[in-house]
Parts: structure tokens; C-alpha cells; sequence
């Protein structure tokens, strides 16, 4: 998991934290109030605190979720959260996400003889749960990874048992929803970027898999479909090819995992795959296959916006350099609930809506357009501040701390 400043993290029994150059710069264990129970989820907040969410299956039993702060120190704990069902009819991705003081917790629950998804609203302060509410949406199961712009966050779903289709549900910071019949695979969310959300599929339950790269924009609409093979270097008769993870470098474009494989070959003979795609036209510029049989353990990959790292049997790390490419993608800065900022203003771009968040607090806001021409001028006195604007173009904010500094920053309305 990567962080906003360049450093990624690496979870085991704990937190790791590196930086760019592969150095170990801290590392905490969880406290032991919380041993025994592995956690299943980590957001990192905007304010640098680490949030766990750990659910187990067992009978009567509830759900964990704690607050740390980057040193490790348990700030809360809310150990009586509802816990998934225990007669669920298929199985799902719990999701965690956190944005300003406001943390979600989505969690699957048995109905009947089908299963839906359930919403806990926490205060991100005090760990306080707000309200609870079951999801009004098909039956359904989240895949893995999600996406977030103009302060909802999307999360692609496949159908459950008395599901109609795939979809993908967009869910508002204010709590309100909708879910999006897809007539695509939604499939694992990849990458969000100012040129839409990216997505990889994996068909590799038969004999001949196949996998496909999707686009898609912020209405959930597809943009392009690109079918994912090796290259031209490695045999393509009888050869599969699953994919079913990467990660976006503003240097290198989507760098894709997964395993490549003979169709008449038992899994022993799988191989881990690695590949270079440029996320304009889909087009793979370089791959290659892991010399070793069984790549069911495929070594893991992270990426912090620039670098790209991969981690072998859980105990080596290297940085992988691939040619730079010239491509026109570029990597939304808006997965908030995941950066640690002093003084940040997002989405940015926006069609309206906008927050700006301060590590102080802010005594004024006062917001000019090109022209000059003072359109927001406000006394906040808060560390958060929210507003919209309805015309395109640019626009200059000018913010004024209660330590007396004075920062201006761009705003783009589109």
C-alpha cells in the first residue's frame, strides 16, 4: 500500500513503513488488545492514522475496528460491530474506507437464503457508531480494490446468487447511493485517474483463461476493452493467460500481474507474469514470465505513483525499472481517505464540490477567478472547509492559517 508522500507500507503482523529507496524507516506491531483477531482491512487517513477492521467467522461473535496513530498507539477501539452473517450464501469483500471524520465499514450479511451488504457509519473521531443500514442494492459481491473521485467512492460488484448482472455501487461521503447495472465484467478496480477508473478481469476458472483491461468513466460507463496476451516473445498457442492485479505509476503506465500457463498443463506448471501496458491505447510494451513452476504465489507488487516495488515469498523487496512512457493518463491525486497532507485541496479537478483539509487550523478562505472577481469569501476557523462552485475554469484560493501564513492554490471546475 503506497502512501501520498512516497513511502509504502507492507503488513504482516504490523505495520512496516519504507521509503523510496527500500529503506525501513519504522515498524510497529498491533497492540495486544487486539491479538487474535487478523485484520482484514487498512485505510490509511488523510490525518495519517491507520484504521483495522478485523471480522471473524464465528457464531455470535462481533467485528473489530481500530484507530492507530503512526507510531502505533491505539487511539480507539470498537470491539461490538455487526458482523457478517454466518449463513451466507457466497462469500465477498468487506470494504473500509475513511474520509474526514466520517468512516464506513461495508460488510456482508445473511438474508434468508441470499446475502446483502450492510453499511456502519463511525464517527472517525471517537470510534462512535453513527447509524446502520443494509443496502437496498441486488444481491451481490464486492471484487477487490475500489476507486474514489468527487468525493464518492466506487466499488465494483459481481451477482450473487439472485443477482441480474455485474454492477458497480457508487457511494456518496454524505451516505447516499446508487448501484449501476454493468453489462461488462465489473472486475478488480486497479486505478483511478483523471482519465477514468481502470479495471482487470480474469476468466480463469475454466481450462482457457482469458483476462481483458476495462476503462470506464465516473458514470460507470465503459470506455475501452483491451484483451490482455504476452507478447509476441512468448509462445501463444495453448497458452492462457490469467491477470488479475496491477498497479498505476505516472512513470511506467499499468504495471499488470498474473500467471501464464500451457491449457493442457497441471497447476504446477503455472508461471508468474509481469507486464508493461500503456494505459492510452492498452497496448503491453514489455513482459515476462517468471523462470519457476507453481505461481500460485505470485510475488506481490506496490506502487507509490512513480516507483514500482515487488516483494518475493514475504521477505524480499526490490524496485523494478521499466522504459518511461509518454503517455497522457494521469494518476488521480483524489484517494483522500489514503493521504497524509498539510494543507490539500480535492478533487481537484471537480465538476463542482471541493474540500480543503489543513494540518492547522484555517482562519479565512477568500476564492478569485481569473478576472479577479472574489467569489467565495468566508470565515471558517476549522481545519476543514467544504464548498462548490458551478462555473468551469480556474480559480485561485487563498488560504489564511491561525498561524498568520498565507498560501494561494489552483482550483479547476470542468
Amino acid at each position: 500500500m503506497s502512501k501520498s508522500n512516497g513511502e509504502f507500507l507492507c503488513l504482516d503482523d504490523g505495520v512496516t513503513t519504507y521509503d523510496s529507496n527500500l529503506i525501513i524507516k519504522d515498524k510497529f506491531n498491533l497492540p495486544s488488545s487486539f491479538s487474535g483477531h487478523p485484520f482484514s482491512k487498512l485505510v490509511i487517513g488523510h490525518d495519517g492514522s491507520y484504521y483495522f477492521y478485523s471480522e471473524q467467522d464465528i457464531r455470535d461473535s462481533v467485528a473489530h475496528l481500530l484507530k492507530l496513530n503512526n507510531s502505533g498507539d491505539l487511539l480507539w477501539m470498537n470491539d461490538s460491530l455487526k458482523m457478517r452473517g454466518q449463513n451466507l450464501t457466497f462469500s465477498g469483500q468487506s470494504k473500509l474506507v475513511q474520509y474526514g471524520n466520517e468512516v464506513f465499514v461495508f460488510e456482508l450479511f445473511g438474508e434468508a437464503d441470499s446475502s446483502r451488504y450492510g453499511v456502519t457509519h463511525l464517527n472517525a473521531q471517537t470510534g462512535e457508531v453513527k447509524s446502520f443500514e443494509m443496502l437496498d442494492i441486488p444481491y451481490a459481491y464486492f471484487y477487490h480494490g475500489r476507486a474514489f473521485y468527487d468525493e464518492k467512492w466506487y466499488f465494483s460488484a459481481g451477482p450473487g446468487p439472485k443477482g441480474e448482472s455485474e454492477g458497480m455501487l457508487i457511494f456518496d461521503v454524505d451516505g447516499s447511493y446508487e448501484y449501476v447495472p454493468l453489462d461488462f465484467p465489473a472486475a478488480n478496480i486497479i486505478a483511478t485517474t483523471h482519465n477514468g477508473i481502470f479495471s482487470v478481469d480474469a476468466d480463469y476458472y475454466g481450462n482457457d483463461w482469458s483476462s481483458e483491461l476495462y476503462r470506464l468513466d465516473y458514470d460507470a460507463e465503459q470506455l475501452n476493452a483491451y484483451p490482455l496476451s504476452p507478447t509476441s516473445k512468448y509462445p501463444s498457442n495453448d497458452i492462457s493467460l490469467g491477470v488479475f492485479y496491477g498497479v498505476f505509476s505516472e512513470k511506467y503506465g499499468i504495471i499488470l500481474r498474473g500467471r501464464y500457463r500451457n491449457n493442457d498443463s497441471s497447476s504446477s506448471n503455472h508461471k508468474p507474469w509481469l507486464a508493461q501496458l500503456n494505459p492510452d491505447n492498452g497496448n503491453i510494451v514489455w513482459d515476462t514470465v517468471f523462470d519457476r513452476n507453481n505461481g500460485l504465489n505470485s510475488p506481490s507488487i506496490y506502487s507509490n505513483g512513480q516507483e514500482v516495488f515487488l516483494k518475493e515469498d514475504f521477505r524480499f523487496f526490490y524496485e523494478l525499472k521499466f522504459k518511461e512512457l509518454n503517455f497522457n493518463t494521469v494518476l488521480s491525486d483524489e484517494e483522500v481517505e489514503e493521504q497524509q497532507a498539510e494543507l490539500k485541496i480535492y478533487p481537484n479537478p471537480t465538476s463542482s464540490r471541493f474540500r480543503i483539509e489543513s494540518s492547522k487550523e484555517i482562519e479565512s478562505i477568500s476564492v478569485y477567478d481569473l478576472s479577479g472577481r472574489l467569489v467565495i469569501n468566508e470565515m471558517v476557523r476549522s481545519r476543514s472547509y467544504r464548498s462548490k462552485l458551478t462555473s468551469p475554469g480556474m480559480y485561485l484560493v487563498k488560504i489564511i492559517t491561525d498561524d498568520g501564513n498565507t498560501s494561494v492554490k489552483r482550483l479547476m471546475i470542468r
